[in-house]
């Protein structure tokens, strides 16, 4: 019974960590698209100024932020997203269930979620990248 109990809080060690880590992927994730969506801007001062606000922005990938970061863009990025987002529901909810169990982790309660959960979560759930890039690039023909 022991060795299933260590396996238990083993697995259960692992699959927090994988929450927090696919968490700051999916920052990282965003800082690049939108580095590259502004790659064409040749002002040193606002690259710098641009790499400095990308570094910052996707702090918090709850989708209400993420929409509003996409309407910086343009009403149409935002518009194109939540588009997307209502076509998927289930997408749209598996990417929430990342964040509010990572959440969990962070603020030292835990998460019941299993490494399976975990999985189909990011599986199913990751897609809402794909819909953050379609939007970001969806009038430069460049989603990539």
């Amino acid at each position: 019974m022991a060795a299933a109990d260590e396996r238990s809080e083993i697995e259960n060690l692992l699959t927090q960590s994988l929450l927090i880590l696919i968490c700051a992927e999916f920052e990282r994730k965003i800082r690049d698209l939108i580095l590259r969506r502004c790659s064409s801007v040749s002002d040193g001062s606002i690259k710098e100024y641009i790499d400095s606000y990308a570094r910052r922005a996707p702090r918090s990938l709850r989708l209400g932020d993420i929409t509003e970061l996409l309407a910086r863009f343009g009403p149409s990025h935002k518009d194109e997203f939540r588009r997307q987002l209502v076509a998927n529901p289930v997408a749209e909810s598996l990417y929430s269930s990342i964040l509010t169990d990572r959440n969990s982790v962070a603020h030292g309660e835990g998460s019941n979620a299993t490494f399976r959960d975990i999985v189909r979560y990011y599986e199913e759930g990751h897609v809402v990248l794909d819909y953050f890039r379609d939007a970001l690039f969806q009038d430069v023909g460049d989603s990539a």
